[in-house]
């Protein structure tokens, strides 16, 4: 936790005195996130014919700017608005006591008549405030991030009883939170790819998201 803080308080600290300390660059970033599913049983049964789109195209948009600390070293910063895509996940699946998280298997009633539809979308959007140490060769740069992720998330998912009867909506409470990100990127000259790690779980409130963190692959250019 206290690792967490002084990430935070570092990354809002890279807001201010690096945009005076050194030029300031656009940059504009796309890519492909990857949501990593919470947990087998929730809002989809592996077992069961599901299908989750958790792959998606994303974007990013802000403000970047380099502190030089010496002749081949400096510390970058960043502060974007990072969407990392919508999903969407569309699965069977029976009541809990008929399903076997170990096995990955449902265990008994297993028919379609016993099955329910679970379909659900959602997105996972904020400001992503980050700094860390850059190495350059020449034209070429290595480095690396860390800091905070100040988010929303948003998860509708509606579910289809077997036997027919009215649909159930159980949805998440979106909020902003605060989590870690994380990141390294190689790059020549304006371009760099990269890849982030952003940690935007959300708590049940009342009912849970589908993933528990995302990982981002961009290819962003500053001028």
């Amino acid at each position: 936790m206290k690792t967490f803080l002084s990430l935070t308080a570092i990354a809002l600290a890279s807001i201010a005195a690096p945009a005076i300390a050194a030029p300031v660059q656009f940059e504009l970033g796309i890519g492909t996130s990857t949501f990593g599913t919470l947990a087998d049983g929730i809002w989809y049964q592996q077992g069961l014919p599901h299908t989750l789109r958790l792959t998606v195209p994303a974007i990013t948009a802000g403000l970047t700017g380099a502190i030089p600390v010496s002749n081949h070293w400096t510390a970058d910063w960043h502060a974007d608005y990072v969407f990392l895509g919508a999903v969407h996940s569309d699965a069977m699946a029976v009541p809990d006591a008929n399903y076997s998280v170990k096995s990955g298997s449902c265990i008994s009633n297993c028919g379609a008549g016993n099955q329910s539809r679970f379909v659900g979308n959602g997105n996972s959007q904020g400001l992503a405030l980050t700094i860390g140490p850059t190495l350059h060769y020449g034209d070429w740069h290595l480095g690396a991030e860390a800091g905070a992720f100040i988010f929303r998330s948003t998860w509708r998912q509606t579910v289809y009883p077997s036997g027919g009867g009215a649909a159930v909506h159980d949805n998440y409470s979106p909020r902003l939170q605060v989590k870690p990100v994380v990141g390294v990127s190689v790059g020549l000259g304006n371009m760099s790819f990269s890849v982030r790690y952003f940690a935007d779980r959300s708590a049940w409130d009342p009912a849970p998201v589908i993933w528990k963190g995302t990982v981002l692959v961009s290819t962003t250019y500053r001028w």
